[in-house]
Order: structure tokens, then sequence, then C-alpha cells
């Protein structure tokens, strides 16, 4: 048995190959993905052949997961709407371009910019119905969210909230919808005075699993969260033009929401599972090949990801020629494709001393 699904959005045009073979006495389900009509990266959903029961139940997931990412059976690439989890939203949060050191302090200074923490969670947005609450990732499709985060949709009401999730809080930073009303094209300033006003017009104990992300406006504050912020070993800092529309998705370059991470991550593919729980990292090159990067432990407390699974890496820097150094394993990506793996994002130790 075998599959071949599609994707075609913007200048990504991708295939993703699944079959489900017999392998000695028992079956295993391989892959191939990349870019349509060049070499494709090659990977395994089982480590060992499993019984052709287990076997199905695998294939099926993996094709479920690609389906709802938006791949197709169909070569025109129509998107996914399926009533599943990871169905396509329609909707797109706002993204962040990373900005680099010697940009901060002329943010620092302009009062046309605000400050806020930048949280290590998931970026999400919480699309509130009259009688349902969806949470969407950063690729606009539909995922589950915590009960807390669900019941404190439904008490706030109808309206699109944006924020980021770390376990059971919505970190919320920006109002785009409420009872009908879309406010996209309002100043970010206005946007969020409005979300503060809504919370404070509740109860605490109906939006318990929502706090609004601490803002500072002036200089004074900016400067003093960004040192409280180091002095925390927070993730890092973001800055907001307080009189910009929400645009949503990722601006090629610049843009009016820009962060700084205090330390550097990136996004890897796990080429392979290597003995003593620890796995092989891969990035993508410009020629769409799998280039190797290291190996990383995974800690005794998470279980071991798959081969071809998307995972987080933080680490000291890259050695040019090929592995990150001192990489750790922070967890699975499911909100990151596997294309988006890119040797690019690798920050290298000779880049700190220009």
């Amino acid at each position: 048995m075998q599959i071949s699904l599609y994707y075609q959005q913007g200048r990504s045009d991708k295939v993703y190959n699944i079959q489900l073979e017999p392998s000695g006495s028992g079956w295993c389900v391989n892959f191939q993905y990349g870019r349509r009509n060049t070499t494709l990266t090659d990977g395994t959903k089982t480590q060992e052949p499993v019984s052709e029961a287990e076997a199905r139940k695998i294939f099926d997931k993996l094709v479920a997961e690609k389906m709802g990412k938006g791949y197709t059976e169909g070569e025109g690439c129509t998107p996914y709407t399926g009533a599943t989890d990871k169905q396509v939203s329609g909707v797109l949060p706002q993204l962040l371009n990373p900005i680099e050191e010697e940009q901060v302090e002329a943010l620092l200074v302009n009062d046309d910019w605000c400050a806020q923490e930048k949280f290590d969670g998931r970026n999400r947005l919480l699309r509130i119905g009259a009688s349902q609450v969806e949470g969407i990732n950063k690729l606009g499709l539909v995922v589950g969210i915590p009960q807390p985060i669900h019941d404190s949709g439904l008490r706030f009401g109808p309206g699109l909230l944006a924020g980021e999730e770390i376990a059971d809080t919505l970190h919320v930073f920006d109002l785009l919808e409420l009872r009908g009303r879309d406010l996209r094209l309002s100043a970010y300033m206005e946007r969020y005075q409005d979300l503060v006003d809504m919370l404070d017009c509740m109860p605490a104990t109906e939006h318990s699993a929502f706090k609004v992300v601490e803002t500072a406006w002036t200089t004074h504050e900016k400067r003093q969260m960004l040192v409280d912020l180091r002095t925390a070993n927070a993730e890092g800092i973001v800055f907001k033009n307080i009189h910009a529309p929400a645009i949503p998705g990722r601006p090629s370059s610049g843009g009016p929401q820009l962060k700084l991470k205090f330390f550097k991550t990136l996004s890897a593919i796990v080429d392979g599972v290597n003995t003593k729980r620890s796995v092989r990292l891969a990035l993508v090159d410009a020629a769409d090949r799998g280039v190797i990067v290291g190996n990383v432990t995974i800690p005794p407390n998470k279980p071991v990801p798959q081969a071809g699974a998307v995972i987080e890496i933080r680490y000291l820097y890259g050695i040019p020629g090929g592995s990150l150094f001192q990489p750790v394993y922070l967890g699975l990506r499911d909100d990151v494709e596997p294309a988006e793996c890119l040797v690019s994002q690798v920050k290298y130790k000779r880049d700190e001393a220009d």
C-alpha cells in the first residue's frame, strides 16, 4: 500500500510519499518528502517491523496528519477542510522577524515601539464562536487546546485572540476580532487596550486561563524590561510598532513586529534514532539536501522522537563545516514543516565576533 500527497502554497511545491511495506516477519511504514521533481529525503515511522495491524494504524495516522496540514492526493492541491483536528482554519497569525543585538537600541528609544516578553510556548490564535472555541497554530491549522483555555474562551465571548500557549495558560497579546467586528486595521495600541478593557470588565475567575502580556511603552520601561528578562533567563524580547495594523503571516524582512532571542534555537529534522536515547539531527540546505548537524540526547522524562519528526533545539553556536555545539532538546514541533528546517537558521561562532 502506498500514497503520494502534494502541497502547494505560495512558492512551496512539495510531495510526501508514504508506503506500507512487508519487512522480514512484519511490516514497516516508510516515507520520502521534499520539493517536487527533486531528490527526496527518506525516513521511517517504524524503526523495527511491527504487526500489519499496527503498521496500518501508523500509516493512516501519518496520512491524516499530512492531509491535516494541507496535503492532498490530487496534484491540484485543494486544501483539506474535513471536520478533523488540524483542518485548515482560513486564518493565519501574525509572525515576527528576528533582529540582532545592534538593532535593539534604536527600538528602545523610539516611542513608536513597545516591548513585551518573548515566551517559550506555542503561537496560538483562539477563535471563539457562540458555542465553540478553536485553537489555531502558526500554520493556520486547527489544533487541540487545554480545557481551561477553552472554558475561559467561552466566557470571553465571540472573538479572535492572539497569544502564546504555555501549559494551561494563554498569554494573550492581541485582540483581532470582537463580537463580529474586525479590529485588524486598528493600531496595535488600540487593539491591546480593547483587550485589557474587555478582561477588566470580567471577573478574574471567568478568564483564569488568560494572562495579558505585560507591555513596556516608554524608553525607561523598555530598558528595565530588557534587563529583567535577561536576568530571569527569559526566551527573549519582542518589539511591536504601536501604530501598525495586524498583518497575517511573516514579512519577507523587517515588519511591524520584531523579536530578539537571548538563546539560539532552531528547528531540526530527526534523521535517525541512535542508541542510548540520542537522535541524529539534519537540516535542509539551499539545494534541498539533508545536512547532518550532529546529535542530541533526549531527556529520560521525554519520549524519543521518531525519524522524520521536527524538533526544537537550543544550542550555543554552530561550528562551520557542520555541527551544533552543546545542543539541548526542547521538544517536538508539530507546527513546523521539515522544509522549514533550513541550514540558514544556524548562527555560527564566527558570527558573534563580527
